[in-house]
């Protein structure tokens, strides 16, 4: 059964009470994980502008090799963040504690086109934690989806949804699969749209 997540909506992004906003725990850890990290999302709507979204993990000190955005992300310690608007494909945002990121659209792991500028992302560590802020701006929503209308992103529209954290350690070469909403596959792979939860406006 997929999880449905409420994305709760503010007038302006000076207006939103994180501490009210829920938190989807990224709890599900497949394909025997050697590893399992408390990771947690928070997605909200700044009504007509944009999506941002929080992704915080305990986590005291994650690898991050990949200096650059498209680089190798998905080798680093990384929590991502993937959406599907329409029929025309997926976003998905890969991103590290440096805030570097990885984000592609297409209908599926094979079919992508690798991105530049679609969200902006900040990092912060902590000695025991690490957290992103995403950003999405509807107008980067739009020029993904052909003919797509941004208007219709109010109360009780839905989407598809999923959050991961995941990660390959290079000192130990333990790997870890962590998800909000659980994909079944006989290898790890994220890039299953017919699995992603459930956003909805409210």
């Amino acid at each position: 059964m997929k999880k449905r997540y409420s994305v709760m909506s503010y007038g302006s992004e000076r207006s939103v009470d994180w501490s009210t906003v829920p938190a989807a725990q990224i709890d599900n850890y497949g394909w025997q994980s050697a590893e399992k990290f408390e990771a947690r999302a928070q997605l909200v709507l700044v009504k007509g502008q944009k999506f941002v979204c929080r992704m915080v993990c305990l986590q005291p000190d994650p690898w991050a090799n990949c200096n650059e955005n498209g680089d190798k992300i998905w080798l680093d310690s990384v929590m991502e963040l993937f959406v599907k608007f329409g029929a025309d494909g997926y976003l998905n945002v890969e991103m590290n504690s440096r805030g570097n990121k990885l984000e592609e659209f297409g209908e599926s792991r094979q079919m992508r086109t690798r991105l530049c500028g679609i969200t902006t992302v900040t990092a912060r560590k902590a000695c025991d934690s690490w957290q992103l802020e995403v950003t999405l701006p509807l107008s980067k929503v739009k020029s993904l989806y052909h003919g797509f209308d941004t208007d219709q992103i109010k109360e009780g529209f839905e989407f598809g949804l999923n959050f991961y954290k995941t990660g390959l350690d290079p000192k130990t070469g333990l790997s870890h699969y962590g998800m909000w909403n659980p994909v079944e596959s006989e290898r790890p792979d994220f890039h299953r749209p017919d699995q992603f939860g459930t956003g909805v406006i409210v």
